[in-house]
């Protein structure tokens, strides 16, 4: 039994982040969409494969349980004709390709474009959203906005500064994260009626 605030809070962490089984079968999955990925880009197509990383909660190891969707940033090279030509001012078209491509390489039955992600639905209900992007020559990425256009950002950059952050606070940043998201799915709610000074009593 924790006896004071900090382990309590300490414990508590413990118990809402995803086990090793989980773990597992999250980069089993990765793994498994990225060989479909790599059949569905090869290095002799117009768009070609480059990358893929796991990003959001499950990047930034803030994950609660239950873990239900899994996603990846997927960097793919556009042929230069071809991004002038058909994607550059048109990111649903781009979008509908991955997932038309992907529909040919994966195994997976039921695949679908959301906005800004295509999803891949498993009957397990742990799905994969592939956030497929292009890589401009400043080093951002740029990321279909859901209504046809692009918007420019650069997930590795922020989640290398959340780390930052993290090391700083003796990885207290990302506990308070994982604590706000635990809640958030428990509760069906968002906690405004919480300030960050009692989300953050764990470091007292």
């Amino acid at each position: 039994m924790a006896l004071t605030v900090a382990s309590a809070f300490n414990q508590f962490d413990e118990n809402i982040k995803p086990g090793q089984l989980t773990w597992n079968k999250v980069y089993e999955r990765r793994d498994a969409v990225v060989k479909a990925l790599q059949s569905a880009f090869p290095s002799t197509s117009t768009i070609t494969y480059k990358s893929t990383k796991i990003i959001g909660s499950l990047g930034r190891h803030t994950a609660s349980r239950p873990v239900s969707d899994i996603d990846l940033l997927t960097h793919l090279h556009v042929d230069s004709d071809l991004w002038n030509r058909n994607y550059r001012d048109n990111s649903t078209d781009f979008l509908y390709r991955v997932r038309r491509s992907l529909n040919g390489a994966s195994t997976v039955r039921k695949i679908g474009a959301r906005g800004q992600a295509v999803r891949l639905f498993y009957v397990d209900g742990l799905e994969v959203d592939v956030a497929a992007v292009v890589k401009y020559d400043s080093g951002s990425y740029g990321i279909p906005d859901g209504s046809g256009k692009w918007l420019t950002a650069d997930p590795v950059k922020h989640e290398n500064h959340l780390n930052e952050i993290n090391n700083r606070v003796e990885r207290r940043y990302k506990e308070d994260h994982t604590f706000r998201e635990a809640m958030e799915q428990n509760a069906q709610q968002p906690l405004q009626f919480l300030p960050p000074r009692i989300l953050g009593c764990s470091h007292l």
